[in-house]
């Protein structure tokens, strides 16, 4: 498992401003559906083609 933090450097380095968000504002995505569990996420990958997709799954896979 890569260390979170080489990984979020490596996602927003690969996603960008737009495709990578993390901090504060990735705040919404820390509950579930349900609502009945949190946690802070390292991030949020929105990656913009399946290229971007591919290379993000590769990096998680590292």
């Amino acid at each position: 498992m890569p260390d979170p933090a080489d990984l979020a450097r490596q996602l927003a380095d690969l996603l960008g401003p737009r495709g990578w968000i993390s901090g504060e504002d990735a705040a919404p995505w820390q509950r579930d559906w349900l609502d009945r569990h949190g946690a802070p996420p390292l991030g949020v990958a929105r990656p913009g083609s399946t290229a971007e997709v591919a290379a993000v799954v590769r990096a998680c896979r590292a």
